[in-house]
C-alpha cells in the first residue's frame, strides 16, 4: 500500500530544479550587489538541495515493513518491531526543539525533542495528522498520515501480535 506524504517525487525534482535555477540566477546578482562571496551562496544552495532530497515523499507498507521513501536514504521499519502506534495531539508538539532537522517548506525530517515525547525522529510532510510509532527498542518516529495510513498500520500491528 502506498500513501503520499506531501510532495510526490516529481514535485521534489521540480523543487530541486527551482532551487538550483534561482541560485544560479540570483547568486551572481547578490554577490555583486552585497559583495558576498560565492562560497556563502553555494553553501546555502547545497543545504537547500540536501534538505529537499531528504524530505519524505511516500509511505509504503508491505507485508513486513513500513518504508518512508525519500529521494535518498529511505527509512525501513519492520512491522514486527513496531511496539505501539497512536495519534499525536497538537498540544504535544508545542515547544518542539529542532537540534538536527529539516523543517518547514521542505517538510519535517530529522531529530526533534520536546517535553512530552522527549527525543524522537520525524519524517512528515506537515504538522497535521501526526502519528507516533514506538519501536521495540524504544525509538520514537513521528509521521503524518490520514486515517487510511493509521488504519493500515494498526491492522498490521494487531495481526502481528496475534
Amino acid at each position: 500500500m502506498r500513501f503520499p506524504v506531501r510532495y510526490n517525487l516529481k514535485t521534489i525534482l521540480l523543487i530541486i530544479g527551482a532551487v538550483l535555477a534561482i541560485s544560479f540566477l540570483l547568486v551572481p546578482m547578490a554577490v555583486k550587489a552585497f559583495n558576498y562571496s560565492w562560497e556563502v551562496y553555494a553553501l546555502f544552495t547545497l543545504l537547500a538541495v540536501i534538505q529537499t532530497i531528504l524530505m519524505p515523499y511516500l509511505y509504503v507498507i508491505d507485508k513486513d515493513n513500513f518504508i518512508i521513501r525519500r529521494f535518498l536514504f529511505p527509512i525501513k521499519i519492520k512491522i514486527s518491531e513496531i511496539e505501539s502506534l497512536r495519534r499525536i495531539e497538537k498540544e504535544e508538539m508545542r515547544y518542539t526543539g529542532k537540534p538536527s532537522m529539516n523543517v518547514g517548506f521542505f517538510g519535517y525530517s530529522g531529530r526533534y525533542t520536546n517535553d512530552v515525547l522527549k527525543d524522537f525522529k520525524m519524517y512528515s510532510g506537515s504538522m497535521k495528522d501526526l502519528i507516533l510509532i514506538t519501536t521495540t527498542n524504544g525509538n520514537k518516529i513521528v509521521v503524518s498520515g490520514d486515517d487510511k495510513l493509521y488504519s493500515a498500520l494498526e491492522g498490521l500491528i494487531s495481526t502481528e501480535t496475534i
